[in-house]
């Protein structure tokens, strides 16, 4: 090993800027405001052959897009669900194994909450007594079927939708589809034609929405997301980080970004350490495409 390693001028400033933002937000409470989270149920995974390459779909491509929806969200496990009642969008990738205890515990959540939630695959495939695609409607309120052949696990959303394709076209099997009069379908599987993306709104107050292909669309779910009460900071698909006092914006393009901030009048810009004003709860930032945006609220 060699020294010098950080010795040039805009590496040493960067680290300076680091430490400089860290001695400021020492003290400062920085509480969870994210009201989007994807919620995994590790227990499920036991109870299911999931290739690896379908997981990095359901999970790590699911998280990519949620970043582009333009709110913050978390990633909690099923369990700790009950622990806040803030969230306004689930999703829920990989919810195979439901028992009665779960359904009702989840049901009792949304029907307190009235949440929009996003079941993904073969939700509630497998209960306490067995495996039958008739417990998928007892968890999502929506009918499902599987077909007999294989087909690739992609999703196109109708006309009434923004125009988006999303899924995988390396996930070839007997995905499940859509058949159900009482529920909205909103996209059609790229290959067969079935529905692979449907909504209803259920009786008890809350919003159940299918879709079989992972990695549902980020412009999708900041639509779900508005939809459902959440509050959106940002219509384009750039990252955005949150919580009571500080936002981060991380640029997927170059351009004018937009963020709303509807109890601010002021953004402190922690990274070039000056203010910046805003009307009516919207500040305007011009970022290039790469560049991290670090903002104090007050």
């Amino acid at each position: 090993m060699t020294s010098g390693w950080y010795d040039t001028p805009p590496l040493s400033s960067a680290v300076q800027t680091m430490v400089r933002i860290t001695n400021e937000l020492a003290d400062v409470e920085r509480k969870g405001v994210a009201e989007i989270a994807i919620v995994i149920d590790e227990e499920s995974l036991l109870h299911v052959q999931c290739p690896p390459n379908q997981l990095v779909h359901l999970i790590n491509h699911q998280c990519l897009e949620l970043s582009r929806a333009g709110a913050p969200f978390d990633t909690i496990l099923l369990d700790d669900l009950e622990s806040t009642d803030r969230y306004r969008l689930l999703l829920l990738p990989t919810l195979f194994h439901a028992t009665s205890e779960k359904r009702d515990r989840l049901h009792a959540y949304l029907e307190r909450t009235g949440a929009t939630v996003v079941f993904l695959l073969a939700p509630g495939l497998i209960s306490e007594d067995g495996t039958d695609v008739q417990n998928c409607r007892k968890l999502t309120g929506i009918n499902i079927e599987i077909p007999d052949n294989r087909h690739f696990n992609v999703v196109e959303t109708t006309n009434d939708l923004p125009s988006v394709t999303y899924g995988s076209w390396y996930w070839h099997d007997r995905v499940p589809h859509v058949v159900d009069d009482e529920a909205t379908v909103l996209g059609h599987y790229a290959e067969t034609g079935l529905a692979g993306l449907a909504t209803r709104a259920m009786p008890e107050g809350w919003t159940s929405i299918y879709s079989g292909a992972p990695a549902v669309a980020g412009r999708l779910l900041r639509d779900w997301a508005r939809s459902a009460g959440a509050h959106i900071y940002l219509d384009t698909d750039d990252a955005v980080f949150a919580c009571s006092t500080i936002i981060a914006i991380h640029a997927r393009t170059t351009g004018l970004k937009t963020l709303q901030v509807p109890d601010a009048s002021e953004l402190h810009d922690l990274i070039n350490d000056v203010a910046i004003a805003g009307a009516n709860g919207q500040f305007n930032l011009r970022l290039t495409r790469g560049d991290t945006a670090l903002l104090r609220r007050g």
